[in-house]
C-alpha cells in the first residue's frame, strides 16, 4: 500500500502515515511497538502531511477528498474527519501551534504564489500572515511568531523571516549567500 509520510506522536507511543495507490490514500495510526495499524481515513482522494496535535488527541493532514486540497482534522483514536478549509486554492502543509489553537499552513489563494496562512484548529476564517511568498512555516516555541523561508535580495536566494502570528510586518533573520531553512 505504499506506506508514507511518518510522524510519531508527542508522547512516542505510536506513529501517523499515509498508504495508499495512485492518488487515493488514506490516513493510518500504527502502534511503535507493532500490531495492525488503525485506518482513520477512507478516502476518496489523495491524503497528505499528517500532523501529530501537541496533545496528541487529532490529527491534522491535507486532503483533496472534497475536490481542491483542503486541511482536515480527525481524532487520533478515530472518528469523522472534519475539514478546516474550504477553497478552490491548494492548502496545504499544516502546522500547529505549541498550544494546540491554531494552524498555519501553506495556500496558494490569492496571487497564485504560495503564502502563509492561519486557521483557528476549532475551524472558521482563515488569515493571512505573509505577502512576499512563503514556504516552511514552524512556530516559535512560544506561539507568539512564525518563522518561514522566502526569496529575498538581487539574487532572490531563500532567507530565513519572521512574523508575529497576529499579523504584522515580516522581519528578515539571516542575509547571507547560503541556502537557508526556517525550523525551530
Amino acid at each position: 500500500e505504499n506506506p508514507r509520510n511518518p510522524v510519531v506522536s508527542p508522547d512516542g507511543q505510536e506513529v501517523a502515515f499515509v498508504a495508499g495507490q495512485g492518488v487515493i490514500s488514506d490516513l493510518y495510526v500504527a502502534g511503535l511497538t507493532g500490531g495492525a495499524p488503525r485506518r482513520l481515513t477512507t478516502n476518496p482522494g489523495g491524503t497528505a502531511g499528517p500532523q501529530w496535535s501537541p496533545d496528541g488527541t487529532r490529527i491534522a493532514f491535507e486532503s483533496s477528498r472534497a475536490g481542491s486540497s483542503d486541511l482536515w482534522i480527525v481524532p487520533a483514536t478515530g472518528g469523522a474527519a472534519q475539514p478546516l478549509t474550504t477553497h478552490d486554492a491548494r492548502d496545504v502543509n499544516p502546522v500547529w501551534s505549541p498550544d494546540g489553537t491554531t494552524l498555519a499552513f501553506l495556500s496558494n489563494r490569492s496571487d497564485d504564489r504560495s503564502e502563509v496562512w492561519v486557521v483557528a484548529a476549532a475551524g472558521g476564517q482563515t488569515r493571512r500572515l505573509t505577502t512576499q511568498g512563503a514556504s516552511q512555516p514552524r512556530w516559535s516555541p512560544n506561539g507568539e511568531d512564525v518563522v518561514f523561508q522566502a526569496s529575498a535580495g538581487a539574487d532572490a536566494q531563500m532567507q530565513v523571516w519572521r512574523i508575529p502570528a497576529t499579523g504584522g510586518t515580516a522581519e528578515l533573520l539571516t542575509d547571507g549567500g547560503y541556502t537557508a531553512q526556517a525550523d525551530y
